[in-house]
């Protein structure tokens, strides 16, 4: 294995998908068709590669989460991406960002507090939904140290082949960084989320990771 682990190259320049479009009007930094993203104008090619993952999921039930919602573009992008099957669980820690988007009043979203540097409250805001989830995303505070907090913690809230998704890390980062459990996890890869309309400092690459 090379000093970056496994690593898959996804260049979507020319590929414009449901969930690209829906993340533009919504103003995401996932979608790099998102000209003004509420996040500093950034934009990462995630949502033509989301759209390869996640379409088996949505006209199903499900469970989804993700840690860190800002300004909740994204949970809005995911609430009008998925059936109203899905239920939607947002964790963040800025009180003022959960009630933000808790005066949205979206059907199906739950709004909750955690601290991702904090295990024990992380595991505890996990353990109160009684949920096993989907697809957890982390797009939190984006450093190493909390995002092994997540990995070490969410597994247990995860199905059987549930997804957990770490964004934004920097493409020359190394796989032995993360203490990823072979015996949690049934697969993980890196995957660099190329478009040529990116405007990001090369943080466009995520570790996907698959629980057994």
């Amino acid at each position: 294995m090379s000093n970056l682990g496994k690593t898959i190259y996804i260049d979507s320049t020319n590929c414009l998908t449901e969930l690209c479009t829906i993340g533009s009007e919504m103003n995401t930094d996932k979608s790099p068709f998102a000209l003004n993203s509420v996040c500093c104008k950034h934009r990462k090619g995630y949502t033509a590669v989301y759209q390869m993952l996640f379409a088996q999921y949505q006209n199903k039930e499900l469970n989804f989460a993700e840690i860190g919602i800002e300004t909740g573009a994204s949970i809005l992008t995911w609430n009008k991406f998925f059936s109203d099957k899905c239920n939607i669980f947002g964790f963040e820690y800025d009180n003022n960002k959960i009630q933000n988007i808790k005066n949205l009043n979206l059907n199906n979203v739950n709004i909750l507090h955690t601290d991702v540097t904090n295990i024990e409250y992380l595991d505890l805001t996990f353990k109160n939904t009684n949920v096993l989830f989907d697809i957890i995303i982390d797009d939190s505070d984006h450093v190493i140290e909390s995002q092994n907090n997540i990995i070490s913690t969410v597994s247990k809230y995860l199905k059987s082949g549930g997804i957990l998704i770490i964004e934004d890390i920097d493409r020359e980062q190394n796989i032995d960084v993360y203490n990823i459990d072979n015996n949690i996890w049934n697969f993980y890869t890196f995957i660099i989320c190329h478009h040529d309309n990116r405007n990001c400092w090369n943080n466009d690459k995520i570790l996907y990771l698959i629980k057994k």
